[in-house]
């Protein structure tokens, strides 16, 4: 791993590693987006030709300009090395909307309406952060000035079953730490560039990074990590 990754960058624990911006995880015009952690988890691209590659990031555009538009490309990962994770992971992407919305969810665990132990969804200047758990949902808007089309943003989630905590970081800064009850809820893979709200949300924007950990990154690690790479995104 130390030849695929900089050193200042969180590997312990990584099971998912997309970057646009490497070839040896994603080439132009490819239906496919490769793990560079090392496992053979791959993203499969569904609805070939509504999507391209720009500036090192991989640009989704939906069929029409509604939010929900139930047409619209996206990557699907449905292994059970994402899917399991449920008790302590930490997703990391970095995103740069073109539309804002309540559906609005580049990357999500969320495939159906019960799936997902985590996600985000983007409006203008907030992030709509849940958790689905035995209990119920636990969902928060947080007012963000950094959630702005056109603009990149790094977040992170953490969920840890074991403490019952569940944390949101945008640009390095937590921004949402509560606790929940009961038993996070099983995932259901993972949609790149599609959400679920009630029903299938395509998402409209950019996205280059996606990492999945398989444990609750610190509040030190998730630092680390947006300093690594927020000069390649102007941040």
């Amino acid at each position: 791993m130390a030849t695929l990754y900089s050193p200042k960058i969180i590997t312990d624990g990584l099971v998912l590693c997309l970057d646009s911006a490497n070839i040896k995880s994603y080439v132009s015009g490819s239906n496919t987006w490769t793990n560079l952690s090392g496992n053979n988890v791959t993203a499969s691209f569904n609805n070939p030709g509504s999507s391209s590659f720009s500036n090192g990031a991989i640009v989704f555009t939906p069929s029409s300009s509604i939010v929900d538009s139930p047409i619209g490309s996206f990557y699907l990962i449905n292994d059970s090395a994402i899917s399991s994770l449920t008790t302590e992971l930490t997703l990391e992407t970095w995103v740069n909307p073109a539309v804002l919305g309540i559906g609005i969810r580049p990357v999500s665990p969320r495939t159906t309406e019960t799936s997902s132990p985590l996600g985000f969804a983007l409006s203008t200047n907030v992030i709509n952060v849940e958790i689905n758990t035995s209990t119920g949902w636990n969902t928060a808007g947080i007012s963000n000035t950094n959630i702005q089309t056109n603009k990149w943003i790094h977040i992170m989630q953490t969920t840890s079953d074991s403490i019952k905590s569940f944390k949101t970081y945008v640009n390095g800064v937590l921004v949402r730490d509560t606790t929940f009850t009961g038993t996070p809820n099983s995932g259901g893979g993972l949609l790149i560039g599609r959400g679920f709200y009630g029903g299938s949300y395509n998402y409209s924007g950019s996205i280059a990074i996606v990492k999945y950990y398989n444990r609750a990154l610190t509040a030190q690690e998730v630092l680390q990590n947006f300093n690594a790479t927020r000069g390649r995104f102007g941040v």
